[in-house]
């Protein structure tokens, strides 16, 4: 691979040095302590130092003032996750399983993985450990973004894959109290991508379902059903009183400045390697 600035590697749980540069390779250690089922480390160029969220992944698509924002986004996040997440990877340059790159690619291969296990394995008890190959894969990939564009950590409680964690408690135990985050985390990363400029899904269940669910673009005529859906998420904003978002937001908050807080404590003990690519 081509690279015009320096090589920095980021160990795992740590932010990017504040003397990396825009253009600077940035190597990801995955951000789990688990097994990695053969993850590459992410590489991505740096393309900003400072962004921001477009609004805090925790519930963000049960939250009416946040999943309305591209209602069709929202619903393939929701119905096509692992795709979602394929499709992110893509766009920001992260490997997949086997250091696949297209989107397709990464998609059939993560999902194969996570399948054929409970069909091929069945002694070595796959339901423990075959959950696991999508946590460590979206949790790659949520670094790699994160780590590409300067943003911050938003998770409730932890580094990056305990955003993943809850879906493999939910799997087998209470899916009430261990609500899937990972498609909170597909949406607000499609969302961010798109205000970045970053084309529309090119998967056909966004291509051909749930394209009519986002708001019209380039100034092009809203049909029947996009208009229907637009109608329907002003009627939520409306109805809304934002109690959750100010909970949710409020979680968040303290959250980033206990992480602020760990951080200014720990900055003396952090160390990064640095290397001029061959």
């Amino acid at each position: 691979m081509a690279v015009e600035g320096k090589v920095v590697e980021v160990k795992r749980g740590e932010p990017v040095p504040a003397h990396v540069a825009v253009g600077d390779v940035v190597v990801v250690q995955p951000d789990h302590g688990g097994p990695k089922f053969g993850m590459p480390h992410a590489e991505v160029t740096v393309s900003s130092l400072s962004s921001e969220w477009p609004f805090p992944m925790c519930y963000s698509c049960v939250l009416p003032d946040r999943c309305t924002l591209d209602q069709g986004l929202c619903c393939y996040a929701c119905c096509c996750t692992v795709c979602a997440h394929a499709e992110v990877a893509d766009q920001n340059g992260v490997h997949g399983l086997l250091r696949q790159k297209e989107w397709y690619k990464q998609c059939t291969v993560i999902l194969c993985a996570s399948i054929l296990p409970y069909y091929l394995c069945a002694c070595t008890l796959p339901f423990i450990w075959a959950p696991c190959i999508m946590l460590a894969y979206g949790t790659q990939v949520r670094d790699g973004v994160k780590r590409k564009w300067g943003l911050p950590d938003d998770e409730c409680c932890g580094p990056t894959w305990t955003t993943y964690l809850p879906a493999y408690i939910s799997l087998y135990y209470c899916p009430i109290l261990f609500p899937n985050q990972a498609t909170c985390a597909a949406y607000q990363m499609l969302y961010f991508m798109k205000k970045q400029g970053a084309p529309a899904p090119e998967c056909p269940c966004y291509k051909h379902v749930c394209v009519h669910c986002s708001p019209p673009v380039d100034g092009a005529a809203a049909d029947k059903y996009q208009r229907e859906v637009l109608k329907i998420g002003s009627n939520l904003r409306n109805l809304d009183d934002h109690t959750m978002e100010h909970i949710t937001d409020n979680v968040h908050g303290d959250a980033q400045k206990g992480d602020l807080f760990k951080n200014q404590n720990t900055k003396d003990g952090e160390t990064v390697t640095t290397t001029q690519p061959t």
